[in-house]
């Protein structure tokens, strides 16, 4: 009797201790990968089991590809159970559920509320498989795209995943992104309340997934395991099984993920005072080596920073960054000749750097969420890879260097000469000696980071004679002489002012690196060369006439001045962090505000320089905010003056819309202004009672079109159309025009980014379409007074709109 109870009481122990696992593997064969998708299969039915653990799958195929296992296509779902046939499916097969398109967030959704509805249980883990390089295929988001399903022509988002999975409700333990995936810490970011842990890859697995089968058979052996160890055994499987292939896969613990992002916060507040980017981009260039292009490997990157500054504060910071790095990063293995990692790849630079400066494309989330733009954009501010020029009007600043390696009394040295420079009042100016072919002068540019498309041009000539020749060099380090390689070489410099461009034939040599260039004057006929308006630009940012983003913490800006009335409370700058504007995009570190002093009338105004506009469109955008309701007392306006300041035009005014604390995003047609070349725009702060506005990212750009009217390059643009009525209450519709059948998707979403309504997501015929908004969200209810965003995806097109719903 006694044996009995004690039995029942053992039997009903280890029933509540024995946890319960399901993984539930989504795999997209859908593109090309048929035959690897169903070789996924057969090794999980390589794994023994117990009654602790379910494996489901779902699978999709393709027509074109494989011819295995019956040739089925469209989408089935499978029992995972053990078989020992390594060419066949031989799990029992649970429902063909037609053709599916993979790549759809709602499709993931309905997998994960079926799988929960039918194989319950303790712990889940989410499997997302596909090798088709998905992640650099779609260029119409800033967020990369994680699976590609080919007969939707559809792309799924990292974006996508964690809203399928937030809309499921279910709680991932681990989520493992089978697949070739770059750019991590932007994945881990967006995947960060999807699941406890993560695993990702920075490189690819040459057996085209990660190992299951040890894993699966602990796990039935033991009952359960811990999350983190589960996801550890994974790191080492793979590590074991792809010794011979390029591959870097990581374990992240996505509860720490946060705090790293206050980490990286830190060193950029410290690095600010700092500003040694010499060290930065050396430490950049090893941590690009390998694979990563448009990322580099973040942990490999603050370990070139360790204890390299000379402010002990930023030491500190960096040394908090790679201790924690650590906790962050639970278990990793890298193996090949061409990977460089610790498997925390972040994205550094790129063509998004100027979508973001032209509101082309949305953010990517960690970036703007943090002060790592802050950090990629100040970079762009103070290395080359913003366009400078130089007219040597001031003194030239330390990132200058003269050069006079003969220590004679003639060098390099800013002259006045008579108002002859080629652009304002003075110039830079090398004498020689009359029958000295010894000079060893140069007039030394700031660092340089060369890619393609760079081009330095300037001005010279001599000032009697035609000078023998100037000489242009490169060099990789700091010590330019004769013995660099030559990148220009002219004879015969004329009197008067000719144009010289270096381009990017000349420098392709160098792409992907920082180098200096030094101009030296060669001259034996005692004459002077004059040098004026040094300018490194690249192709790609020709249309950008002004991009202010106040990151580098100079204000007014370079050209910039104020018209003030209230040297108390007039524009000046402010930190994000210091005002609840810090969660809510652009989210730059630094914008400029300008405060109600309380008591006084303000009349506050902050001008531009002065510039060109061309015969072609312009277009002024900002971002701009405000912090009271008493915008008929204190309001911000901007104005526009066509003859350098003497008369202006109001052309905006910020009003009271009831969205205090909310960014508002502006955008102002230049058009008026073509054809003038001393234009100029002025913020303007007026009124009393009132609190704080906020400006941020102003830019100024040219829409240059070159339309071959022959080949008509434009066909395959979508077409998205301006709400009408706009503003509106209660509804608005939005009408759009499609090129070609395609997979279409279109949503609202508010001013923070966030999604409000699913309009659209289906297969639509060429042709004119549109849709009526009721102003209603996803759960039926009216939404409130303010800005929204209404975005049209179409294959590789993506187009964003603004609307304004007044009640």
């Amino acid at each position: 009797m006694k044996f009995g109870i004690i039995l029942s009481v053992l039997l009903f122990c280890t029933a509540l201790t024995a946890e319960t696992t399901t993984f539930l593997f989504y795999i997209n064969g859908d593109n090309s990968l048929e035959s690897d998708a169903i070789a996924l299969v057969n090794h999980l039915e390589e794994a023994q089991q117990s009654d602790s653990i379910t494996i489901i799958a779902q699978i999709d195929r393709t027509p074109d590809y494989d011819a295995t296992n019956s040739d089925w296509v469209n989408t089935r779902r499978y029992l995972v159970t053990q078989d020992t046939d390594t060419n066949a499916i031989g799990s029992q097969f649970l429902e063909d559920i037609g053709e599916t398109n993979m790549a759809d967030p709602d499709e993931l959704e309905t997998f994960l509320n079926w799988a929960e509805t039918n194989y319950s249980a303790d712990n889940y883990h989410l499997v997302i498989w596909d090798y088709m390089h998905a992640w650099q295929r779609n260029n119409t988001s800033a967020h990369r795209t994680a699976l590609y399903d080919r007969t939707n022509n559809c792309y799924m988002t990292v974006p996508g995943i964690a809203e399928a999975i937030e809309g499921s409700g279910l709680d991932i333990s681990l989520l493992i992104l089978d697949m070739e995936y770059k750019g991590t810490v932007e994945t881990v970011f967006e995947l960060k309340d999807a699941s406890d842990y993560s695993v990702v890859s920075q490189f690819g697995l040459g057996t085209k997934r990660f190992g299951y089968v040890d894993l699966v058979e602990y796990i039935a052996q033991n009952n359960s395991t811990g999350t983190e160890d589960a996801g550890q055994m994974i790191i080492n499987q793979t590590g074991t099984e792809n010794t011979a292939s390029e591959h870097c896969v990581s374990l992240i613990n996505n509860n720490k993920v946060e705090n790293m992002k206050n980490l990286i916060n830190d060193f950029v507040n410290a690095f600010d005072e700092n500003q040694e980017w010499d060290v930065v981009n050396s430490s950049i260039s090893i941590a690009q080596t390998g694979h990563l292009k448009n990322y580099m490997d973040f942990a490999v990157f603050v370990e070139g920073l360790d204890n390299s500054f000379g402010s002990v504060e930023v030491n500190t910071k960096v040394t908090d960054i790679i201790d924690f790095t650590d906790s962050l990063i639970v278990a990793n293995s890298f193996n090949g000749t061409e990977t460089t990692g610790k498997g925390l790849s972040i994205f550094v630079y790129d063509y998004y750097i100027n979508d973001w400066l032209k509101y082309k494309y949305p953010y990517c989330n960690f970036a703007a969420r943090s002060y790592w733009k802050s950090f990629l954009v100040s970079r762009l501010a103070n290395t080359s890879f913003k366009s400078f020029n130089c007219g040597f009007e001031d003194e030239m600043n330390s990132s200058w260097e003269i050069k006079n390696s003969n220590d004679d009394d003639f060098f390099w040295e800013l002259g006045a000469v008579n108002g002859d420079s080629h652009n304002g009042d003075r110039c830079a100016v090398l004498d020689a000696t009359s029958g000295n072919e010894d000079h060893d002068d140069w007039l030394v540019l700031p660092k340089i980071y060369v890619e393609p498309g760079t081009r330095i041009q300037f001005w010279a000539r001599s000032a009697t004679n035609s000078l023998s020749d100037i000489i242009v060099r490169a060099s990789h380090d700091d010590d330019i002489n004769s013995d660099d390689p030559l990148v220009l070489i002219m004879s015969d410099i004329p009197t008067q002012w000719s144009r010289y461009v270096i381009d990017n034939t000349n420098l392709v040599q160098y792409e992907g690196s920082t180098i200096k260039i030094g101009i030296h004057c060669d001259d034996s006929q005692g004459d002077a060369l004059l040098v004026d308006d040094v300018d490194v630009a690249y192709t790609n940012d020709e249309s950008i006439i002004i991009s202010e983003n106040f990151e580098h913490g100079e204000f007014p800006p370079a050209g910039w001045t104020l018209s003030i009335t209230n040297a108390t409370h007039t524009w000046e700058v402010g930190q994000n962090e210091n005002h609840p504007f810090s969660d809510i995009f652009p989210n730059s570190h630094r914008s400029i505000v300008c405060n109600w002093d309380g008591e006084n009338a303000q009349d506050e105004w902050l001008i531009t320089n002065s510039f060109n506009l061309d015969d072609v469109p312009a277009t002024l955008m900002f971002w701009a905010g405000h912090s009271s309701a008493y915008l008929a007392n204190a309001t911000l306006r901007v104005h526009v003056s066509a003859d350098n300041g003497v008369n202006w035009n109001q052309v905006y005014e910020l009003v009271d819309d009831g969205l205090s604390w909310s960014w508002h995003y502006v955008n102002i047609d230049l058009s008026d202004y073509k054809n003038n070349s001393d234009v100029k725009l002025a913020f303007q702060y007026v009124g009393m009672d009132g609190d704080l506005v906020v400006i941020d990212n102003v830019v100024v750009f040219t829409e240059t079109t070159d339309i071959d009217d022959e080949t008509n390059s434009y066909k395959n643009i979508v077409t998205l159309k301006q709400n009408t009525p706009n503003p509106f209450n209660p509804s608005t519709s939005i009408s759009y025009n499609l090129p070609q059948k395609a997979d279409v998707s279109l949503n609202i979403y508010n001013i923070k980014g966030q999604l409000v309504k699913k309009l659209v997501k289906e297969v639509q015929e060429q042709g004119d379409h549109s849709v009526v908004w009721h102003g209603k969200d996803s759960s039926g209810d009216d939404c409130g007074s303010g800005v929204y965003f209404y975005r049209l995806i179409s294959g590789e097109n993506s187009v964003i709109k603004k609307m304004v719903l007044l009640k």
